[in-house]
């Protein structure tokens, strides 16, 4: 697969271990609340190695780590709560990316359409966030 843009990235990344803990849904009984943290956590650091320079993922991970890290330390947290809070909190993290191209889609289609219609021809460069 080949992601292009930090914020696409990101979100990639998050969902890609929210599907590999969805496989685990029947093996959690072998896990603690602590336990699960720790293979999450292991695989935020790995999956945030893999691009380094992308500032969205780093952010992405140091908040999906405080999420998971928060549920594991709560009284009567168990594995499954802690891969529900770690799949909610990715899905939230999609629903605002979305959000926020879809804005900045709008914003900038406002912006043509009010200062450059007149024109025959434009042209849009998008630079980073192209989502």
């Amino acid at each position: 697969m080949v992601v292009r843009g930090a914020p696409a990235i990101a979100i990639v990344a998050a969902l890609s271990l929210a599907v590999e803990l969805e496989t685990l849904r029947g093996k959690l009984s072998e896990y603690t609340a602590c336990s699960i943290q720790e293979r999450i956590e292991k695989a935020l650091d790995y999956l945030n190695g893999s691009r380094p320079t992308a500032v969205n993922l780093s952010d992405a991970v140091t908040k999906l780590k405080a999420a998971v890290a928060k549920e594991a330390a709560r009284e009567g947290s168990t594995a499954q709560s802690v891969v529900d809070v770690y799949q909610a909190r990715a899905e939230e993290m999609l629903d605002a990316d979305v959000a926020d191209n879809r804005n900045i889609g709008d914003f900038g289609a406002e912006w043509l359409l009010q200062t450059v219609a007149a024109k025959e021809k434009i042209s849009v460069l998008t630079h980073c966030n192209t989502g």
